[in-house]
């Protein structure tokens, strides 16, 4: 049996900003990215995966690979594959690109907590059991990544 799953929300505890990122000016945006290095590097392990062969397919972007090959291997994980998303990372994309590893791979299930890409990952991947699971959320607040802490 061929297992899949995504990383965020399903392995490991998601990210929530306050902000969406088409909101965000200059400043903003750096401090959001700077909440996603900080949360793709501390994020808690929150499920195991029990198969002894099973492969990740993430809307994780690529330039993030690095980070996210040594959260794995801080937390003891060892996927035979990893799958970063290759395009922007909308809805949509995510939906386009998941599908479409799920069944280059010919996976038999695929474990995934966003629950629209559920829905329309079971329309695009029928041959595949896609099972929808409850993600564990930390929340970031923008503003407390925008200035330096006070030193004294």
């Amino acid at each position: 049996m061929i297992v899949g799953y995504d990383l965020d929300g399903t392995i490991c505890e998601k990210s929530s900003i306050d902000k969406k990122w088409g909101d965000c000016n200059g400043m903003e945006r750096k401090a959001f990215q700077l909440i996603r290095e900080t949360h793709y590097k501390t994020a808690q392990l929150v499920f195991r995966p029990v198969e002894k062969e099973y492969t990740i397919i993430t809307a994780r972007n690529k330039k993030y690979a690095e980070i996210t090959l040594q959260w794995l291997v801080l937390a003891s994980l060892s996927p035979i594959s990893i799958h970063f998303i290759d395009r922007a990372r909308t809805r949509d994309n995510m939906i386009e690109y998941k599908s479409e590893k799920i069944n280059e791979l010919g996976l038999d299930k695929y474990y995934e907590d966003d629950e629209k890409i559920v829905s329309k990952l079971r329309k695009l991947c029928q041959s595949t059991e896609i099972i929808l699971v409850t993600p564990i959320t930390r929340n970031y607040i923008l503003n407390n990544f925008l200035h330096p802490p006070l030193q004294f």
